[in-house]
């Protein structure tokens, strides 16, 4: 687990205690009269907001929600620029809304706590997330939701309590961004793609969160982690949909069982722990296509003998290039066993 997701996580544990009920909350509708920006309320000259009561053109000027922000057609302004510190119970949007673009500034944080990304129309909404995105309680991406969101530079999309992903798009662009699981949260069916064209950026799952059945892509200098959850029942049991992995893919002592396929390509590598009791494992149910390195962590105290550390339902083809094996005791090296469906680390 990297230093930053470790500080996530202290993040992530202050949030928890932040969860606290509103009594009582603000809706309305973006109509965009006075600026792009989503905190101009009501003008106290003019007496004119960016938000209202109805939908456009209708209804009375109100001040900046904090329980549904709701975004219809007829909006004088399609773009909505979010430069302070915000939380709001949901983002609707109703059917037939034009394609809204949402920009979170950097280091800004903006929270989700009720309903989520509510999108009924047939048209993706765009978040370009700058800052600090998080979906907290049960907040999840619903509908055709947000399938553009960007995380970008040195920012982050969090997810805690039991919210999740839906199929919500995440590209998580250049820097060190972070796509980051907390809690009981899931993936669910999201596509979360790590494009490091600069820095590293990362995908990565901590407490009792899960991979669903999402897929997830990692690119070269990316990384994908799963070792600091314990999975859904704190069992070291995982889920994701498929995985392409040219980047780093860490499962450390969990069984990570995907859906679909697992193709790893040459610039990736694998990290996976055997030790006892507990022990990592990939289970494909589909094709696993291998390629690049593996690296396997195991024990001075683990035992002579076979353990299954893939085993793939549709066939495995190719083979790891290199394998690194550390921290097993001195004398013969271990080495992989090669079947169709499965590969076996053999401990002398």
């Amino acid at each position: 687990m990297s230093v930053g997701i470790a500080r996530l996580l202290l993040v992530a544990a202050t949030l928890m205690l932040m969860n606290v009920p509103q009594s009582s909350a603000l809706d309305a509708f973006w109509h965009g009269v006075r600026s792009s920006d989503w905190d101009h309320g009501i003008d106290p000259v003019t007496q004119q907001s960016n938000w209202y009561s109805q939908a456009p053109p209708n209804g009375v000027a109100t001040g900046v929600p904090d329980g549904e922000a709701v975004f219809a057609a007829g909006a004088l302004r399609m773009a909505v620029e979010i430069k302070f510190k915000n939380e709001i119970g949901a983002m609707r949007f109703p059917a037939n809304t034009p394609k809204y673009i949402i920009s979170i500034f950097p280091d800004v944080q903006f929270t989700v706590t009720g309903a989520g990304v509510v999108n009924n129309s047939t048209v993706v909404p765009q978040i370009r997330n700058s800052g600090r995105m998080i979906m907290t309680r049960q907040a999840k991406f619903v509908g055709n939701s947000a399938r553009a969101a960007l995380v970008k530079n040195q920012s982050s999309l969090r997810f805690t309590g039991s919210s999740g992903g839906g199929n919500a798009e995440v590209s998580n662009e250049s820097g060190t961004a972070q796509t980051v699981f907390f809690g009981t949260s899931s993936a669910d069916s999201m596509l979360i793609t790590n494009r490091a064209t600069l820095g590293r950026t990362t995908t990565a799952f901590a407490d009792r969160s899960t991979g669903g059945s999402a897929e997830l892509i990692n690119e070269n200098s990316g990384s994908l982690e799963f070792d600091a959850t314990t999975g859904p029942a704190g069992d070291g049991k995982v889920t994701a949909g498929r995985i392409r992995n040219a980047g780093s893919l860490v499962l450390g002592k969990n069984i990570l069982t995907l859906s679909g396929a697992f193709n790893q390509r040459t610039s990736g590598q694998t990290h996976i722990i055997v030790r006892k009791p507990a022990q990592g494992r990939l289970v494909v149910n589909n094709i696993a296509t291998l390629d690049g390195s593996l690296v396997v962590n195991g024990d001075t105290k683990l035992l002579a003998g076979r353990y299954v550390i893939l085993r793939a339902a549709g066939g495995r083809v190719g083979k790891f290039k290199t394998v690194t094996f550390n921290g097993f005791r001195p004398g013969p090296k271990p080495r992989l066993i090669y079947t169709p469906k499965q590969i076996v680390l053999s401990v002398p």
